[in-house]
């Protein structure tokens, strides 16, 4: 917690230091306002709100901060389990290790501390092996892997990022409301700034070319 407070206050310091005169001005005028915690999150992945004489150094502090709150999360799970006994859960956590490159996937890493977990090492071979696949590609997984609330947003972020088109997800009736709730609070209500709609379907509609166009 120390550290990671510590590395907190110093990047912060660093950005609010960085702003030149004309920055200051307008800071005073009210349309600039000073670097908080929660900037840092998206500073992971976009330098856009970086001075660019710092960018480079500030970014991989923030990556730094970043790796600090997830290892400070799962700091605090494993005490959870280990106070309630949770066995089971104790040893998966301690098995969870990270096996992919912050650096390559940042908004992954955006998102681990935004929704407090860490990406276990199944579900990231589960989509690295999706995202190498032609399109088309199918994979069956287990009811409590991870699917809707760890894996689907993965995939989410990395294909709009790698292709810049949209991503479609489709989900059955009876999860829709639940699944539509949580990637609104994930990914359009968080730093991710994800734009989300709904396209409702029913089997029984006839399907024609024209729809396909439309729908495609």
């Amino acid at each position: 917690f120390y550290k990671r407070r510590s590395v907190e206050e110093s990047v912060l310091a660093t950005l609010n230091d960085a702003l030149d005169s004309r920055d200051c001005f307008d800071f005073f005028a009210g349309s600039v306002k000073k670097f908080v915690a929660s900037d840092l999150l998206q500073m992971i992945y976009c330098t856009t709100f970086i001075p660019q004489r710092e960018a480079r150094e500030i970014q991989s502090q923030v990556t730094g901060w970043a790796l600090l709150c997830v290892f400070e999360d799962k700091l605090r799970r494993l005490e959870r389990f280990s106070k309630q006994q949770q066995t089971e859960e104790l040893v998966q956590e301690l098995e969870c290790t990270r096996i992919w490159s912050p650096k390559r996937y940042p908004r992954w890493l955006a998102f681990e501390v935004e929704q407090q977990l860490q990406i276990r090492p199944e579900q990231f071979k589960t989509v690295d092996q999706l995202l190498k696949k032609s399109t088309g590609s199918v994979i069956q997984l287990n009811m409590g892997s991870g699917k809707t609330r760890v894996m689907v947003p993965m995939l989410v972020l990395e294909l709009c990022r790698q292709q810049r088109k949209l991503a479609r997800i489709n989900v059955l009736p009876s999860i829709l409301q639940e699944a539509l709730l949580f990637y609104k609070q994930s990914l359009v209500a968080s730093v991710q700034h994800t734009k989300l709609f709904t396209l409702p379907f029913v089997r029984d509609n006839e399907i024609d070319e024209c729809t396909v166009k439309i729908l495609d």
